[in-house]
């Protein structure tokens, strides 16, 4: 398991922390976030000098499970967290969530109509199956079909994040069904503490039965830890666009053994995309 040393960390920080770049506070825990911000002694939004950026490790391993003072597992929340902060003076990155977040978003506002039942989306998928000029063609066998999966698929390619496909007799590519996706380990990790939930994860809503038109899928572009209220962006039969699901999942039964919400039969699963998109095949607007 790839970790990062306290050495390291003190290296790459040895300018500080700059608290104040953007996104910073939906990809930090609000109590690790307040926490740091205590560090800022004088209100300029920077944690300078090494007694602090010391301090600063010390909440970071706080939330890291690795049993060790002196290095924080790079896939534990500490090392996600870790990884969200920028150096004074260095240009911020924006993290896989967040870039999710706004493909989807600007998916929904330009090209809402696409994705609905009867019409046919443009895609950043440079191998979708009928995709001849990415972001600009039309592939003619989406029309008349659910396009959930569709929709995530290309926030995920938009975002620099991978969806599973399955290639075609003629090495072109589709997405895998949503019913799929919860099996695609790879791909994603299980969100099951609805404190960790943030924007950039995807649900997956699993109905009674299998086959097609039996899931649905979305990526969740809002979250309040506090309320349990989401807002999430996806396809519909009338096309792409934003919805409010007031305390989702407060109403679901937390099915342990299988890390996934019962909701009255359905199966509902939160996931984390986690592999990143082949270099060259990300950025095309639609």
């Amino acid at each position: 398991m790839a970790t990062i040393t306290r050495t390291d960390f003190l290296q790459t920080f040895r300018t500080g922390i700059n608290l104040n770049a953007p996104n910073l506070a939906q990809n930090i825990d609000a109590t690790a976030l307040a926490r740091l911000q205590a560090l800022d002694t004088n209100g300029d939004g920077l944690v300078q000098g090494q007694t602090s950026l010391g301090q600063a490790w010390t909440i970071l391993d706080s939330f890291d499970n690795n049993g060790r003072s002196a290095s924080i597992s790079s896939t534990s929340r500490g090392g996600e967290m870790l990884r969200a902060l920028t150096p004074v003076g260095a240009t911020p990155t924006v993290a896989p969530g967040e870039r999710v977040k706004q493909a989807a978003l600007d998916r929904a506002a330009n090209d809402r109509d696409g994705y609905a039942y009867s019409n046919a989306p443009t895609s950043p998928l440079m191998n979708l199956s009928g995709n001849r000029s990415p972001g600009v063609s039309r592939p003619s066998w989406l029309k008349d079909n659910n396009k959930c999966n569709q929709f995530v698929g290309d926030a995920l390619s938009r975002g620099g994040m991978r969806m599973p496909t399955f290639k075609m007799t003629d090495g072109s590519e589709h997405y895998v069904n949503a019913e799929k996706l919860p099996t695609f380990t790879n791909h994603f990790d299980r969100v099951t503490d609805p404190s960790q939930i943030r924007a950039g994860d995807i649900f997956v809503v699993d109905y009674p039965g299998t086959g097609l038109s039996t899931a649905h899928t979305e990526v969740i572009t809002g979250y309040d830890a506090a309320s349990g209220d989401f807002k999430t962006t996806g396809a519909h039969g009338d096309g792409a666009y934003e919805k409010d699901r007031p305390a989702w999942l407060q109403n679901m039964t937390y099915d342990a053994a299988n890390r996934r919400w019962d909701d009255g039969g359905s199966a509902v699963y939160i996931l984390r995309p986690k592999m990143p998109a082949p270099s060259g095949t990300v950025s095309i607007r639609g």
